[in-house]
């Protein structure tokens, strides 16, 4: 999101009708602080009003009680109070302050937000003629290489110079703002990322798409880095969807990552209570994974809302 520095409080806040009620309340000045809290997020958030902490991610009850550093009641009478004045929405899933326009700049916001992309876009633009600076290194090499009478005195000399271009590439982009991995269609981590999608698209048809790149990227992390196998990541994107606790709040690849031991252990005290039953060898040991085919009219409508998402992916890039 755009940054956003400051938000908009009008000098006759206090003259409002809602806030003279909230005022004779027992926990006036906390709720008043609270409000005056929920809008610096909003305005730090920078989507029309909507306040959480990822798209995927918001803010809970006692996320705020923790951040307003107030108690957990207060907040929950604080939230109580602004829905029964309508003075915010969460019908969505997230707090939205409603007539958001009425209380900030919103052309200033905007205008942030098209700067931001701006330089988002001339990011991209460095990253690529970057790489064509790399690419016609190699060639150059390549072809001095090839066609020079080189001397052994010579060969050290143009060794040498080589190196020094490709450390000068390297530290040219090094020295910039560190880029975002992208992930073709062959990325076993984008094709775990459309699983996981296809299998919340089968639960809830009105899922929204997620970033894919962001997604696959978090799934990387819980190979490389958590220690995972892709059979691993499978097996519990399978799990977490059919088990009507975690198909709610499993949601996205950095809640399947963050969730993954709870799951796991969880899978696990499943399968003991079923004396009958072999524990699952995905929650241990990597394995070959046979599934039975959803109805085809349904997975046709899935995989093609996943190639639309990807066709628009594609589309945002190259813009």
């Amino acid at each position: 999101m755009a940054e956003i520095t400051w938000v908009k409080l009008t000098i006759n806040m206090f003259d409002d009708e809602k806030i003279k009620l909230i005022e004779a309340m027992p926990e006036a000045d906390a709720i008043i602080i609270i409000w005056v809290r929920l809008l610096t997020l909003a305005g730090k958030t920078n989507d029309d009003g909507r306040i959480y902490i990822d798209e995927d991610l918001p803010y809970t009850d006692e996320m705020l009680a923790t951040i307003f550093n107030k108690p957990l009641n207060t907040i929950r009478l604080a939230l109580e109070t602004f829905k029964r004045f309508k003075m915010i929405d969460t019908s969505e899933g997230v707090i939205l302050i409603t007539n958001w326009e009425k209380h900030q700049n919103v052309e200033g916001m905007s205008r942030v937000k098209l700067q931001n992309a701006e330089r988002q876009k001339r990011y991209r633009d460095r990253k690529k003629i970057e790489q064509l600076n790399i690419e016609d290194l190699e060639k150059r090499e390549s072809n001095v290489t090839d066609t020079l009478p080189i001397t052994s005195h010579h060969a050290i000399d143009i060794e040498e110079d080589i190196e020094k271009d490709k450390e000068k590439n390297i530290k040219d982009i090094t020295s910039t703002k560190s880029g975002k991995r992208i992930y073709d269609d062959t990325s076993p981590y984008l094709q775990l990322s459309e699983y996981l999608f296809s299998k919340m698209l089968l639960n809830n048809p009105e899922a929204k798409a997620p970033n894919m790149q962001t997604w696959a990227d978090e799934l990387r992390k819980m190979v490389e880095l958590d220690g995972r196998t892709v059979d691993q990541v499978k097996g519990m994107i399978e799990w977490s969807q059919a088990d009507d606790f975690w198909k709610i709040n499993v949601l996205c690849t950095k809640k399947l990552r963050e969730k993954y031991d709870q799951m796991r252990v969880a899978a696990n005290a499943n399968y003991k209570k079923r004396k009958t039953e072999k524990m699952p060898e995905w929650a241990e040991t990597p394995r070959d994974v046979t599934e039975t085919a959803p109805d085809p009219d349904q997975q046709r409508a899935v995989q093609e809302r996943i190639a639309r998402l990807k066709s628009s992916g594609k589309n945002s890039e190259a813009g």
